[in-house]
């Protein structure tokens, strides 16, 4: 169409038809050059986009991590690497590579105290709250990771009867009481400080930290973060939940058992995640020799016998058997009001929200609408199974580092500036305060 103008143009100025001819080829010229230009650019992009796909694939067989294609299903197509299948590889690891300092902290109710682990010393207030079933260390390769790329100082506590937290009322896993526990433990910390303060919660986590937020139960209180929880997939979910956990084994003849069993599940899909997170899930306790295990892990046991050390466990008899620490299903009762409301109080919240999940089919029309408002950032991380910290630590610390630094909560480090931060679909405005 800018062709026809121009010669209308040149035609009406009477400017002479070998200038005419001249200027036409020069746009041409330009057209093309802009065309081509374009054309190398999309095709580079594609050329990298099937490199990283390729690197991804590479890197997931050798780490441990399952291939984003399976995230859908890990359990029935996560591979234990060859070399991991060694005992070496699935012993535990301790606390003390992740954090600076394990606490055991008592609260202003009697008899209750709380396993807390800490790490850095100025910044913001990072409170790290675990899913259900799950401990404090779960957040280990993640706070590693983000106290790397920015100042902060972080919070990881098990939360009540989890872990080794302990309280007097250990059937009560209301909103209310868990929140209560929370707020609790981070009066105790800083008594008199008042610290810019982040809530970052995983699935049952997810749905405390909203609770504290929406109930502005933390004054100081700046960001919410929640991990691959939201309202309408999270109660379409119950109704399989009693299954999931009955089909659970019920015991284990050693740590590195179930570490090795929640691998082959796809309760994590890190290696390193699984060794220093799963040993603070069960405890050990003494049986008279009979195998406890539950069905649901024979099929692993036939398949692997002589080869794997879920074989070699089971064949001795008596000495120490390891039990989940948490049993969850003390908490059916509650489920309803951990997730009834959820998005609603998530949008209402005062504070600076990200929300990251693992698929954009998680997301309910609520927080669609929100999203698309600019009320939150949103992330998508589609080669992450459910515990998305665990399973891609660098990711998600990287991401939740960039919003701490790019909204000036945080000073970054120099490892910050190396980072190289990505996402399924790059986040949208944030409103503050919203």
């Amino acid at each position: 169409m800018s062709v026809f103008v121009f010669t209308a143009i040149m035609k009406r100025l009477n400017i002479c038809p070998l200038l005419q001819s001249s200027f036409l080829l020069m746009l041409i010229l330009r057209h093309s050059f802009i065309f081509i230009a374009a054309l190398i650019v999309s095709v580079s992009m594609s050329l990298q986009r099937e490199a990283m796909k390729r690197a991804a694939a590479t890197s997931s067989s050798t780490d441990g991590s399952a291939p984003a294609a399976a995230s859908s299903s890990p359990s029935s197509s996560f591979a234990i690497p060859a070399a991991a299948r060694r005992q070496s590889h699935f012993s535990p690891l301790g606390w003390e590579h992740y954090f600076e300092s394990s606490a055991r902290v008592y609260t202003a109710t009697p008899g209750n105290s709380f396993r807390v682990y800490r790490l850095g010393s100025v910044g913001p207030v990072l409170i790290l709250l675990h899913g259900g079933g799950m401990c404090a260390l779960s957040w280990s390769l993640f706070a590693k990771e983000v106290a790397r790329l920015c100042a902060c100082r972080i919070i990881a506590m098990d939360l009540r009867e989890h872990g080794e937290s302990h309280t007097t009322t250990p059937d009560d896993f209301s909103l209310d009481a868990m929140a209560q526990d929370v707020v609790q433990v981070f009066s105790v910390l800083y008594p008199s400080e008042n610290p810019p303060t982040f809530v970052i919660g995983h699935s049952m986590g997810g749905a405390i930290a909203t609770h504290i937020a929406a109930k502005n139960m933390i004054s100081s209180l700046v960001g919410l973060v929640v991990l691959d929880v939201v309202e309408g997939s999270a109660l379409d979910a119950l109704s399989s939940m009693t299954n999931v956990i009955r089909n659970r084994p019920k015991s284990f003849k050693s740590v590195t058992q179930a570490i090795e069993w929640s691998l082959r599940t796809g309760h994590t899909h890190n290696v390193e995640a699984a060794r220093v997170a799963m040993p603070g899930q069960v405890r050990e306790i003494h049986d008279d020799g009979q195998n406890l295990l539950a069905p649901s892990i024979s099929h692993i046991l036939e398949e692997e016998a002589g080869e794997s050390i879920l074989g070699a466990a089971t064949t001795a008899s008596g000495g120490p058997t390891y039990v989940w620490r948490m049993d969850l299903s003390k908490t059916q009762p509650f489920w309803l009001e951990w997730f009834t409301g959820l998005s609603n109080k998530f949008l209402t919240a005062r504070a600076s929200k990200m929300l990251i999940l693992a698929g954009m089919d998680r997301l309910d029309k609520e927080l669609t609408i929100g999203q698309m408002q600019g009320k939150f950032q949103l992330d998508i991380l589609p080669e992450c199974g459910h515990s998305l910290h665990e399973d891609k630590p660098e990711k998600v610390g990287g991401l939740v580092a960039q919003h701490l630094v790019r909204h000036r909560f945080a000073d970054p480090t120099t490892a910050y500036s190396a980072a190289k931060f990505s996402a399924g679909i790059p986040p949208r405005p944030v409103q503050h305060n919203a």
